[in-house]
């Protein structure tokens, strides 16, 4: 493990989590709620950082990249991102739960996924999760997962993020606010958290607080970075 947090050996890619803050945007202004942390690759040709090949990395990497993040990114809470696979496999959520109530663990950590687990696998996983204080989000709600994917694990779910960039190469704005109020009252319903993702403007911002969404995320807040 580099000093920079960048995992680096002769036979193994550099590997590092970039963070993304997620912001508390109330009327007057826009507080640090917490971060993404997002897995990238230093491609050696390229002279850049690319999304890696693969995401389905160790927990042993993941919590080894996570507090080498954690070191230069003080904020609140962070969220990380699992496949479907890490998330219900019962190591992963062991070692998560670990290092989540370490001293030298997040203030708070919320694991994401993005494929809707069987109810099964929800009821089971979570409950480890919770037990160690660690929140579950659904990733891409209105997009990628339906309503009739999520409706069922909704009481079994401590947030969802709907993410505005999925849609708008092919959907109209007027269309896009549709789904997100939706969402925005899905949540609230359920008393979940609901974060809008992918906000660009402040026309965005404006018109979540409207429907009185709480926690926003997006280039208009800054991009993905490395902590430094």
């Amino acid at each position: 493990m580099c000093g920079d947090g960048v995992a680096t050996s002769d036979q193994t890619p550099r590997l590092a989590f970039f963070a993304q803050g997620i912001q508390a945007a109330a009327a007057e202004k826009a507080t640090a709620w917490g971060a993404e942390l997002l897995l990238r690759e230093y491609d050696q040709a390229a002279a850049r950082w690319l999304l890696p090949k693969r995401f389905d990395i160790s927990v042993e990497q993941q919590i080894a990249l996570i507090a080498a993040a954690l070191k230069h990114t003080p904020v609140p809470r962070v969220t990380l991102n699992l496949t479907l696979g890490q998330f219900s496999d019962p190591a992963t959520a062991d070692a998560l739960a670990g290092f989540a109530t370490a001293p030298y663990g997040p203030g708070e950590l919320i694991v994401e996924i993005t494929t809707v687990p069987d109810l099964n696998t929800i009821r089971r996983v979570t409950a480890r999760y919770r037990d160690a204080g660690i929140r579950v989000f659904i990733d891409d709600v209105g997009s990628d997962n339906s309503y009739e994917l999520v409706q069922r694990i909704l009481p079994y779910i401590d947030g969802v993020k709907f993410a505005m960039q999925n849609l708008r190469r092919h959907e109209s704005l007027g269309r896009i606010r549709e789904r997100v109020a939706f969402w925005a009252a899905v949540a609230q319903k359920a008393a979940i958290t609901f974060v809008l993702e992918g906000v660009e403007t402040a026309a965005d911002v404006q018109y979540g607080q409207q429907l009185g969404v709480a926690y926003f995320q997006g280039y208009f807040f800054g991009k993905p970075a490395l902590p430094a």
